[in-house]
């Protein structure tokens, strides 16, 4: 299994901010990691983001208007989805990447992002974005004020 990111990946680190307040870094981030925790848009993040790591965020919903690869590291996942809080839908039957529970399966799912996940991820895009498509607003136009407007 490869023990090292890609290269000419650039990770964005955005721990949601009380998680971070828990950490304590020993020592500075590692080579090519950013710390974008106090960075406002997140739409401006997953913009400029080629893969999507996350835990069981809705930015997955979000994410998936990109089509780009997402992972998902869960160590947690029984615990949350039997115990804690449970899920709405099937994670493990709808989750357009990867669940992986260690940092070096994201690491090997980051050395090929989105392998073997292209057909759940246009299903994911489908089920839950599928007006996302760049022409909801012509849509709602032409509702509003019929298609001559345009």
């Amino acid at each position: 299994m490869p023990r090292s990111l890609p290269r000419a990946l650039l990770a964005e680190a955005r721990p949601k901010q009380w998680i971070k307040n828990l950490l304590v870094f020993a020592a500075p981030a590692a080579a090519g990691v950013i710390d974008v925790t106090a960075f406002p848009d997140i739409a401006a993040l997953m913009a400029a983001a080629d893969v999507l790591v996350s835990d069981y965020s809705s930015v997955m919903f979000d994410f998936a208007v990109t089509e780009r690869p997402q992972v998902f590291l869960v160590p947690d996942l029984e615990q949350y989805r039997d115990v804690d809080r449970g899920f709405y839908l099937d994670f493990a039957q709808v989750a357009p990447g990867p669940i992986v529970d260690t940092t070096e399966a994201v690491i090997e799912a980051l050395n090929e992002p989105g392998a073997g996940y292209a057909d759940r991820r246009l299903a994911f895009r489908q089920q839950f974005a599928p007006h996302d498509d760049g022409h909801a607003a012509r849509r709602v136009v032409d509702a509003w004020l019929g298609p001559a407007a345009r």
